[in-house]
Parts: C-alpha cells; structure tokens; sequence
C-alpha cells in the first residue's frame, strides 16, 4: 500500500457516489423491488429446516455452543431439579473455553423467555446477525460505488452457500461478521469525517471483532492502520487523541479477556495451534490447499476479481480494502494448520469480497444503463437464473440429510449407560454429543486428526501402543466406542478392547468394562 492510495487531507476525499445512470438506481421502484427480492432469497434460504439439531455444520464447535447455553438456562430457570441444575453446569464446562460465551449466554437467557431448550433461537440469532451486517455492507457498498455496486454485493454475500451455512450455526462467526462489516464502514466514516463519535464507533467495533472471536483480530489490525494512514501523516497520529482512543477500545477489551480472563487456556490454544503448525508454510501443498479452501468459501474466480477490482475503489475504501487483504493472509499465515481445515476459519472473506468487486461490478452495470432496453431484459434474466440455481442449489444441501431422528439414539445411549463409573471412549465430536443428548460425560480418546496435527506439530503420530493405552485408561471403569471406523485404525486399541467383556451395546455403540477379566 503506497501513499499515494491514501490521502492526507479530508478535502481530498471524493463524494459519495450517486444513482446517475445507475441500472438498478433507474427508480426507486426498481431499486427496492430488488432488495426485497435480494433480502427474501437471503431468509428464505436460511429458514430451510430451522428446527434441525445443531449436526449439519461443524456440530462439534455448535455442541460447545448448546452445552453452554443450557447450562446458562439451568441456572438461572426457576424450580430446576438441583441434580439436573449441576449436571448441566457441569456438562457445559467439558471443552475449554476459547472465546467468551456471549452468543451461548444470550441463547441461554432466551430459552428462559421461550419456555425452555428451543435450538432453533441460536439459528434466529445468528440469521438475524448476518442480515444486519449484509444491511450494512450495503449501506456501505453504495457509499463508497453507487446503487449497482451494493446491490450485487449484497446478492453475493447473501446468496454465497458457505455463508447460508455459518448464518445458520450456532457459533459465534456471525457476530464476528456482522462487528467485521461494522467496524469497516466505521472506519470509513471516521476517515470522512474525524468526528468522535465515529472514533469511538471504530473502536468499539474492532474492538469487538477481537474480543467475539479473538484469532480475526489479525484481519482488521492492518485494516486499522490502514484508516489512521488515510485519515493523517504517522508523526501526526502519534499524537492524536482520537487515534489513541480509537486504538484502545479496539486493544482492551480483547486483552483483559484473552490475556486475563482465562489466561494460559487461551494462550495455550492459540500459540499451540499456530505456532505448532508454522512448518506447514514452508510446504507448496499448503498454499494449494488453501486456495482450494478460498474456492469453497468465497468461490475464487470472485476473489481473483475482488482482488484485482479492489483497486478500482476511491480513497479511503481502497486503503481501508487493501488492508482486509492483507490481514487475511497474514491471518492465514498466522494459523496454517485450521485455515486449509476448517472453512469457517475464511467466513471473513465473505465480506471483503463482496465490498472489492463492488467498483467493478457498479462500472458494467453503469455501462449496461446506457445500453437498448433489450440488454437490460437480458441482464435481468441472467441475474435471476444464477440467483434461483444458488438458491436451490443451498436448499438442497440443506435438505439433502434429515438429522432430525439422531438425537433419540443418543438419548438412548445415555440412558443405557452405566453411572457407576468414569467413562473415556472413542465417541463422536469427542464425547460432546453424548454429552449434551445423553446428560453424560465421556472423556474422549485421540482420533485420527489428532495423530495428524501431532505429526504436523513434529510429535509422536503413532496411535498409542499396549503400554500407552493402558496408562490412559487408568482411573476408567467403561470404554465406549461410537467411531468405529476410527478404532479400525487403532489395531492396538482394538486388539485391547477385543479381551474385554461388553457392558452394554445397542444401536450405534459397544461400552466396555475396563475391570472385566
């Protein structure tokens, strides 16, 4: 980014943009025809299936989320059976905490007002999340390249499929979203105007990027940079208060949390799962892998174009832009490992995306206006099919599996699972399924990924030996086993568990007595 992409003065910021010889900016009929279509496609998409368990996406990291709020709703509802009131909080404090329980608690407290545990309030809230932010990606999007630019932003960022999906999880990413788009439109009128009260709006949605999810913190630093260089000269934002304050609310709140809050946990995790991993940059695979993940999540051809339109944008969005883009890859840098794994990890994308090829696509539409009412039928027509086909397309993947019935297996496990001793197995979702439809506890034993981070990590890949298992089993009475597909790849495991009698078995499960002769 050089200085010459960022200007020094506020006069020298271009206005906003208008409709003039806008296609979608014809009338105001037509404009809002569209965004009520846009917007419709958008929930309707996502209200697929509403009352489906929290299985369909990433379930293990929407469990953690389930488990929290129903421990929250067990403490607080009146009248709870206090053994029940225990199990659940209990229950709710399995896996370690990573970021804070802010969604899982405002889910929790809903269920005291719903009459109970309805999963399908995490799914309203994080629906409604992501249509704020697309609102305000609009809203911004217009600002920075007229009518066309934002409307076909707005249809990619809520028509792209991985974002139906991570709209619809009870997770926190879209939230984190949603402050993301926030804090970049914040960030663009602070740069407009050097007023206080978007300095404050700044920093407070930064700040809560970082605090909601901590790890993205890398993406919106730079961009933050970014504004305070747009908005005045280094030597001058030393020494500005604004910038300070705005640098403290985007810092603080995150510190305390991650840094105090929890303390080595949290640490822990994010260097173990980062810095553990950095050999993968030096692998040429891993740059592949990641561009195959950057197709799943944002559709690549439209990020090679965002990339490249980026640079299409009026100053300060395009210093504020170049900067997302590059604190996306040094985020993916950052966390080699989770970012070719776990696509949710790139939901940020999404966004930076769709505000990139804005200028481009408000420039061709611009141009279309010009053109014979003929071509306007035919743009149409296209815009509509590719709509429709994505549309059906999400419906279908949504469709396509019913996980409605699964939980009463897990219900009946749990219930045919013994209580007169600790149990440790090789379970779905490291025991984290069994745990919240079962009400029981299973400490997990390692799977296949994890003799693979460990062989990523430079430690020891093997499954463990005879020797091994039976330290790790010490202080057991029952091993249970649900992934056995993974205990195929454990030959030592399965040789071990073979000499023991079954406690129980049934459909999906065999539970071992670890004190069986």
């Amino acid at each position: 980014m050089s200085k010459d992409d960022l200007p020094s003065a506020p006069s020298e910021r271009p206005p906003s943009p208008t409709n003039e010889g806008s296609f979608f900016g014809q009338s105001s009929w037509f404009r809002w025809t569209a965004l009520i279509v846009v917007f419709a496609l958008g929930l309707g998409t996502r209200l697929f299936d509403l009352t489906e368990p929290p299985l369909d996406f990433h379930p293990m990291r929407q469990l953690r989320g389930v488990l929290i709020a129903r421990g929250v709703y067990y403490r607080f509802v009146p009248g709870a059976d206090p053994e029940l009131r225990d199990k659940a909080i209990a229950l709710a404090g399995l896996d370690s905490p990573q970021e804070p329980p802010l969604l899982d608690s405002l889910v929790g407290l809903t269920y005291l007002v719903v009459g109970g545990e309805k999963l399908w309030v995490a799914r309203l809230y994080s629906i409604a999340f992501w249509l704020i932010g697309s609102y305000l990606l609009y809203r911004l999007a217009r600002r920075m390249t007229g009518e066309d630019g934002a409307l076909i932003a707005l249809a990619y960022c809520l028509v792209i499929p991985l974002g139906v999906y991570v709209s619809r999880s009870f997770q926190p990413d879209s939230l984190m979203v949603l402050l993301l788009i926030a804090s970049i439109a914040a960030a663009y009128r602070w740069v407009e105007t050097r007023s206080w009260k978007w300095a404050v709006l700044t920093g407070l949605t930064v700040g809560g990027v970082a605090l909601v999810k901590g790890r993205p913190a890398l993406i919106v630093g730079p961009m933050l940079i970014a504004a305070v260089l747009s908005a005045e000269p280094l030597r001058r934002a030393v020494r500005d208060l604004q910038v300070w304050v705005i640098g403290s609310l985007a810092v603080v709140p995150a510190a305390v949390y991650y840094l105090g809050a929890i303390g080595p946990s949290t640490s822990g995790y994010l260097s173990g799962y980062a810095a553990g991993t950095w050999g993968l940059l030096l692998d040429p695979q891993f740059y592949f892998r990641w561009m195959i993940m950057v197709d799943r999540v944002a559709l690549l051809g439209f990020a090679a174009v965002g990339l490249a339109a980026v640079w299409l944008l009026p100053s300060p969005g395009r210093g504020l832009l170049i900067g997302l883009w590059i604190g996306y890859g040094l985020y993916g840098l950052a966390l080699p490992y989770t970012i070719v794994t776990h696509n949710y990890y790139s939901i940020a994308l999404v966004p930076i995306v769709a505000l990139s090829f804005a200028p481009l696509a408000a420039m061709l539409f611009g141009a279309l206006a010009r053109r014979p009412r003929v071509g306007h039928v035919v743009t149409l027509a296209v815009l509509a099919g590719v709509l429709a086909y994505r549309t059906w397309f999400t419906r279908s993947t949504l469709l396509d599996t019913d996980y409605g019935p699964e939980p009463l297996g897990w219900i009946a496990m749990g219930r045919a699972l013994p209580e007169d001793g600790a149990i440790i197995g090789l379970t779905h979702d490291y025991g984290l399924r069994v745990a919240y439809y079962g009400w029981r506890q299973v400490t997990p034993w390692p799977g296949a990924g994890d003799f693979e981070l460990a062989r990523i990590e430079g430690r020891s890949a093997e499954p463990p030996g005879s020797g091994e298992i039976l330290r790790r089993v010490q202080g057991f009475r029952y091993f249970l086993v649900t992934l056995f597909g993974e205990l195929e790849l454990q030959p030592a495991l399965q040789e071990f568990l073979a000499e023991l009698p079954v406690a129980a078995e049934g459909d999906g499960f065999i539970l071992y007595d670890l004190e069986g002769s």
